[in-house]
């Protein structure tokens, strides 16, 4: 599920350099590519799950503001970096910060408005850890 759509991110970083950001290199741009836009939006909103599981119950029934944004600034990144498109400095930097936020939260540094699940909700990811067959250890 994703935390954001593509109305947050035109709000934000408006409709021409969505456009520029979604419609594949050699072709016109006609318009926001919507599925690609929502498909970089899936795979963030997937990412920040694995951080935030650690605290709340996943997928977030509503997102706050907070994690609409850092949403936002992770997939803008995503989908200016990639085939023969790179991000800025500043897109880096924004998601990278994102990126930072998201371990505050995992690690109790930075708490959400949302009820956290307790340490025997069987919702929160769990880390297994064993043997494998060459001596070493598998998580």
């Amino acid at each position: 599920m994703a935390y954001a759509g593509v109305d947050d991110m035109v709000q934000r970083f408006g409709e021409r350099e969505m456009m520029q950001l979604s419609t594949p290199s050699g072709q016109d741009m006609d318009g926001i590519v919507t599925d690609v836009v929502e498909r970089a939006l899936a795979d963030v909103s997937a990412r920040a799950d694995s951080y935030l599981r650690m605290k709340y119950r996943t997928p977030l029934d509503v997102a706050p503001p907070e994690v609409v944004g850092h949403i936002c600034h992770m997939a803008r990144y995503e989908l200016a970096a990639g085939g023969d498109k790179s991000g800025s400095e500043d897109m880096k930097i924004r998601r990278d910060e994102a990126i930072g936020w998201l371990r505050e939260i995992r690690d109790g540094k930075v708490k959400l408005d949302l009820l956290e699940v307790s340490d025997d909700d069987e919702s929160t990811a769990e880390v297994s850890v064993r043997e494998n067959s060459i001596g070493g250890w598998l998580r």
